[in-house]
């Protein structure tokens, strides 16, 4: 043993692997006190670090670690671990053992220290990270969860414990451990769900669901995905997030969104109640000046204020169709439809209606093409004119004197279609640049001023501006005040096809009214004004005419008598339109049914043909086209007798 000791030189604990009964017994054998150089157990350190130790296995031996780098060996003979050692002979070399133990002292004094500075900062981090995930969890909401079915293991971090309010020191033991915290009513779709997962391959799943009991108030999300290598599952990830205010601001947004079409509901309801009881008064007094202003024995006077009268009626109906467009614009119900029309006869006939417009101020109104500019085109000619209206109507409104223009370009040209450029341009007061974008807007004209001088609701501009994004198209301003302003229209039109029929042109024996002639109607509507107006021009048409009240009166009438044709209000007491509509087609008549209704919308149109009317016309009408469509509905029926 003294060769053991003064052999390392440094303190070697050989009592560590040497056994306590062997060293007593050796002890006592040689009787003798330990003198300098002689093994002192209180001393004997070894440091494992600094020697070279073949891994031996031998008989009855168990090798076990130390701490701090220190080893000791708890069996088997001392000798036989002594002899795997490869130890130095200090009497060889001496100088050189003194300089080895005192470096391994140095490094035995510095190693642990090092090595315990090492697993106070791994402990550190993992303690920061933990709390760190505990607080995002918090913050987040959110709780994690994990399954492997391997090993059958199922852990839930602490967040989990907290929103499912559970006890402390109960342990969620697997999957289905979760389900009696959640409502009753969604535990057999989750538990289809975690079977999918887990038994038929599924990759994940998600649901929003209310917690169980006094907690019904609180919303959660449980999601979760597998995670395969190959076709295998290996384990299943998931999260638990509490999304109750989310929920909450979820329902305050449907109810208000639920308000807002209920608001708009009524305001639809409102603008097309106020729409019928403006247009039917409206309608008795545009038809009635029309009819007077057909008789030959009128006298100048009177019919220059019949004129003044039905000028007036007519922007009495301008801004009723503004008012209703718009309301339609906004709730996204104004379509545009495709149809051939003759775009150079359309222009045309804006400029000759609008012309009197524009002498009445002494102004020049001109209107130039383009050499290129195709006779026919297919788009949606009613919208075009609208638009077009619009901006001559104000230009002539703004201008006290100079001129007015319509002119159109082509500006792009395919074997498809064309891109047209529609200017409006004039001289009149011009508008301010800080107002030039404001006026697209609605209610807004270029100063207060100008409604108090010149009226109007501030609407065109802006309806002219959605008419034209309905289009996909472009409107551009130029303006200088003092000089006047250009407006420049940029809109597509395709090619005309034979699969957009375009309206007939009129007959000679429509243009002489002459195609009703002998053509028994039954007028059917609950004003007597309209009855009037209905009767009067029918009458002149030389129409057999006859009216009902209602619904009920007109069925009535119809068992009684065979008509050609019905003119037919859809707003009635007892009986509407739309009943009797429906009254007259299930009883098997077949005869045109012409529907007449002071409200313009296209869900109503849709109805009256879903029901099996023939046409639909919305008052107060142009006696012109009133007659039109009847003499086509009548023309059809003669050919399909």
């Amino acid at each position: 043993m003294k060769f053991i000791a003064s052999a390392f030189r440094s303190p070697v604990q050989v009592g560590s692997f040497i056994r306590r009964p062997w060293f007593k017994q050796e002890s006592e054998r040689t009787n003798s006190t330990p003198t300098q150089g002689a093994l002192d157990l209180t001393q004997c350190f070894m440091d494992v670090s600094k020697l070279n130790m073949p891994q031996t296995k031998g008989a009855g031996t168990k090798a076990g670690a130390g701490k701090q780098g220190f080893m000791s060996y708890l069996g088997g003979s001392v000798l036989q671990k002594i002899d795997t050692f490869a130890f130095v002979n200090h009497n060889a070399k001496e100088q050189a053992g003194r300089h080895l133990a005192n470096d391994r002292k140095r490094r035995k004094q510095a190693a642990p220290v090092t090595a315990h500075k090492g697993h106070i900062a791994a402990h550190q981090e993992a303690l920061h990270t933990s709390v760190l995930l505990q607080e995002t969890e918090q913050l987040a909401q959110i709780g994690s969860w994990e399954y492997i079915p391997a090993a059958k293991n199922f852990v839930c971090s602490n967040y989990i414990y907290q929103l499912l309010n559970i006890p402390q020191g109960k342990k969620l033991s697997n999957f289905f451990s979760l389900l009696p915290y959640i409502s009753a009513d969604c535990r057999a779709t989750i538990q289809e769900s975690w079977n999918k997962l887990l038994l038929e391959g599924g990759n994940e799943m998600n649901h929003e669901v209310q917690l169980a009991g006094s907690q019904g108030s609180v919303w959660i999300r449980l999601k979760a995905r597998s995670i395969k290598v190959g076709s295998k599952l290996i384990r299943i990830a998931g999260i638990m997030q509490d999304i109750t205010e989310s929920k909450k601001y979820e329902k305050q947004l449907l109810a208000a969104k639920e308000k807002a079409e209920q608001a708009n509901k009524v305001k639809s309801e409102f603008v097309s109640v106020l729409s019928h009881e403006i247009r039917t008064p409206l309608n008795a007094i545009m038809g009635l000046t029309h009819l007077l202003l057909q008789e030959e024995s009128i006298v100048d006077n009177n019919k220059s204020n019949l004129e003044s009268i039905h000028f007036s009626s007519q922007n009495m109906l301008g801004l009723i169709n503004n008012t209703l467009d718009f309301s339609r614009i906004e709730a996204g119900k104004l379509e545009l439809e495709k149809i051939n029309f003759n775009l150079k006869d359309l222009l045309r006939d804006i400029h000759r209606s609008l012309l009197p417009k524009a002498l009445e101020k002494n102004l020049t109104f001109d209107l130039t093409f383009d050499l290129n500019t195709p006779a026919e085109v297919a788009g949606d000619p009613t919208k075009l004119t609208q638009i077009l209206n619009n901006l001559v109507c104000n230009a002539i409104k703004f201008t006290n004197k100079g001129k007015v223009n319509l002119a159109v370009d082509v500006v792009y040209q395919s074997n498809q279609d064309w891109v047209l450029e529609f200017k409006v341009n004039d001289t009149g007061m011009g508008i301010p640049e800080d107002r030039q974008q404001l006026i697209f807007e609605s209610y807004t004209q270029a100063s207060t001023a100008i409604n108090r001088q010149y009226g109007g609701t501030g609407l065109g501009l802006s309806i002219t501006k959605k008419l034209v994004d309905l289009h996909k198209g472009s409107i551009k301003l130029t303006s200088t005040p003092g000089k006047g302003a250009e407006f420049s229209v940029y809109l597509k039109f395709t090619k005309p096809q034979t699969s957009f029929a375009a309206p007939k042109g009129k007959t000679a024996a429509e243009t002489q009214h002459a195609g009703l002639k002998g053509t028994k109607i039954l007028v059917i509507d609950d004003n007597p004004f309209n009855q009037m107006v209905a009767t009067q021009l029918l009458t002149s048409w030389q129409a057999e005419v006859e009216t009902a009240n209602d619904g009920v009166e007109a069925v009535n009438k119809i068992k009684a008598t065979s008509y050609d044709l019905v003119l037919m209000d859809l707003y009635m007491p007892l009986m509407d339109g739309f009943e009797a509509i429906s009254e007259i087609r299930g009883r098997g008549y077949q005869m045109p049914i012409v529907a007449l209704t002071a409200n313009s919308s296209e869900e109503e149109q849709n109805r009256v043909m879903a029901l099996g009317g023939n046409d639909y016309l919305t008052k107060p009408f142009i006696p012109q086209v009133l007659y039109n469509k009847l003499v086509k509905q009548i023309n059809d029926l003669r050919v399909l007798q």
